[in-house]
């Protein structure tokens, strides 16, 4: 195991990632994968709960007040526990269609792997799977 298991807070990692067409093509690309620590998903999760009841202190300006306020209160603390689950985010890129070969914009997303994007030229969805870490010890 190399010394550092870990990444660095906050830094970012080029991943090699498999691209497979539905119709079976497969290609290969590089991705910019941002990991957050734990302090950081804290603070992110924080972040968007106080969105939410902020936006909920104002939607109670709004007649009827009680439905703005209560939804608000309450995907608050969904939307914070979904902003603390990411490890990581996967960095806007450029990627290349297996199907066609054009270059395919990828839009900053959550990393959760398979991940998707679309290709404008063929609209073909692919996925996006991480390929499996080689060990230099021989598979160890």
């Amino acid at each position: 195991m190399s010394p550092r298991a870990r990444p660095e807070v906050g830094e970012l990692l080029e991943r090699a990632v498999a691209t497979l067409a539905p119709a079976g093509k497969r290609g290969r690309a590089l991705v910019k994968v941002r990991t957050w620590s734990e302090g950081e998903r804290f603070v992110r999760a924080v972040k968007r709960l106080g969105l939410f009841w902020g936006a909920g202190v104002l939607a109670a300006i709004i007649p009827p007040h009680w439905p703005w306020l209560s939804l608000c209160v309450l995907i608050g603390p969904i939307a914070a526990y979904l902003t603390w689950s990411q490890p990581g985010t996967v960095q806007a890129g450029e990627l290349e269609c297996p199907n066609c070969g054009h270059a395919v914009a990828l839009e900053e997303q959550p990393e959760h792997w398979p991940a998707a994007a679309r290709c404008t030229a063929c609209r073909d969805v692919f996925t996006l799977e991480l390929e499996a870490a080689r060990s230099p010890a021989g598979g160890r």
